[in-house]
């Protein structure tokens, strides 16, 4: 039974001792007919030889591999230095004093930054980041570093500039919500968005005015849609007339109108006018519209650029004003069938030293035949000037004798009866010197038929030195 297997060779006690061992054959590296013993003295050796050329060979190895780790760390080594390197040439610092703003921005800095043109850089302050400029690089040489800055944050000016390069800016997203439309439960305070004073949706009391915007003008149309304006007021051209405002975006909401022409406002069942009726609109006149509904709207307030009330609350109203100063005559035809009486109020009469006269157009011609009566009092000498004026033929009626330049005169006349309906039409007229005293009264008719369309006053040479009128209405209460 073998007991031990050496180069492929089973041998066993008796191989081994003393004849079996020199007796024994075998082959060893390729030698046939070797003694066993010698053959395992060779194969030993060349074994021992072999371990020792591994071991060299794992020597030399390791001598290699370390020297590979150093080389290794001396790279490594290498790279960090050179990232650190770069990393700091990405950045800079500036203590120019600089006010945050858009435009070209210079900055004193350190050399040899890879700040190259083109490369785009935020410039924010180390106290507070919060101060910033963003833009992109225009030039750099040696320490100085302009920048053209596109974006900004913040406010003030800084000496404590941090400069780092950064990526181009990115494309600016969608714009968010202007108003709570779409938004369910908005909060009652925005701290989150950097507003803290929020009024509540459900009211409270403002601190502060409200400056509504004026929207663009809107052209006159049988429905005006006055709600879809960029702003709470808004002019109205055009002369069409208006039976309706449009959709109102809201019940309760409110809208100012001035008018830039004359047209007319239809009242009806969604135009709601002051005193139901048409109202025919002059250049500036003003209309306050609430809508009651979406639908439906009412003017609330009507002003006149006139100054005229919309629906007198008096029997007297003013009808006509006319400033004749530089005129040698002025016309007042504001006359109205709708009232019985007609007062002309004229303040303020200056001229050459000459009469005053008068015409009255009748169903649209004026009078200057030898139809007028009348009678004028002089009182400036102690009631004893009395003087029957426009009898027998004369072609006008005199109301001033010897106009003034200096001392200013005032006349008072009324117009009797319905100017429409008889044939006698009757003035009558109170002369008053600036003191207040009466200088002067009297009266002129004219017996022709047809309507009182008009009163010329002229002076009989020369112009006005000053004249205004004032024509009123004055109907039955």
């Amino acid at each position: 039974m073998p007991i031990v297997t050496w180069d492929g060779h089973p041998f066993d006690s008796a191989d081994l001792a003393g004849y079996g061992a020199m007796n024994t054959k075998v082959t060893v590296g390729g030698v046939s007919g070797l003694p066993l013993l010698v053959g395992m003295f060779e194969a030993a050796t060349r074994d021992c030889d072999a371990s020792v050329t591994a071991a060299q060979a794992a020597k030399d190895n390791a001598e290699a591999a370390e020297t590979s780790a150093v080389t290794a760390q001396g790279l490594a080594e290498d790279a960090r230095d050179a990232a650190l390197g770069y990393a700091a040439a990405l950045t800079g610092t500036s203590a120019t004093a600089i006010a945050i703003g858009m435009g070209s921005k210079s900055f004193a800095t350190e050399a040899g930054k890879q700040f190259a043109v083109g490369q785009f850089v935020i410039a924010a302050s180390a106290a507070d980041p919060a101060n910033w400029m963003f833009g992109q690089v225009v030039s750099y040489s040696g320490p100085t570093l302009v920048v053209t800055v596109a974006a900004i944050g913040g406010s003030g000016t800084h000496a404590d500039w941090v400069l780092s390069v950064s990526g181009a800016r990115g494309a600016i997203g969608p714009a968010g919500p202007t108003t709570w439309s779409g938004i369910t439960d908005p909060p009652t305070t925005l701290g989150g968005y950097g507003i803290t004073d929020a009024l509540a949706r459900s009211g409270g009391t403002m601190t502060g005015a409200i400056n509504a915007a004026k929207g663009a003008d809107i052209a006159s149309a049988g429905t005006t849609t006055i709600w879809s304006a960029d702003g709470n007021s808004a002019h109205i051209t055009g002369t069409t007339t208006i039976t309706s405002f449009g959709e109102a975006p809201a019940v309760g909401a409110t809208r100012r109108i001035v008018f830039d022409g004359a047209l007319t406002l239809a009242h009806g069942t969604n135009l709601i006018l002051p005193g139901a009726a048409n109202i025919t609109t002059a250049v500036d006149d003003v209309a306050e519209v609430l809508a009651e509904t979406t639908t439906q709207h009412r003017v609330v307030s009507y002003t006149r650029a006139s100054g005229q009330p919309l629906v007198s609350t008096s029997a007297m109203v003013l009808l006509q004003t006319v400033d004749a100063a530089g005129y040698p005559a002025v016309d007042i035809s504001g006359f109205s069938a709708d009232y019985c009486k007609h007062v002309l109020i004229v303040t303020d009469i200056k001229a050459a030293n000459n009469d005053l006269i008068c015409f009255m157009k009748i169903g649209g011609t004026w009078i200057t035949s030898a139809t007028y009566r009348g009678r004028y009092v002089n009182e400036a000498f102690n009631n004893t000037s009395y003087t029957v004026i426009s009898i027998n033929g004369a072609s006008y009626g005199t109301l001033l004798g010897g106009v003034g330049t200096t001392a200013p005169t005032h006349i008072e006349m009324e117009f009797l009866g319905d100017p429409t309906g008889y044939n006698r039409k009757s003035l009558t007229h109170q002369n008053i010197t600036s003191a207040g005293s009466i200088c002067g009264h009297g009266f002129i008719t004219v017996d022709v038929e047809g309507s009182l369309d008009g009163v010329r006053l002229s002076m009989m040479t020369g112009t006005f030195t000053s004249c205004v009128c004032h024509l009123y209405g004055i109907k039955n209460t």
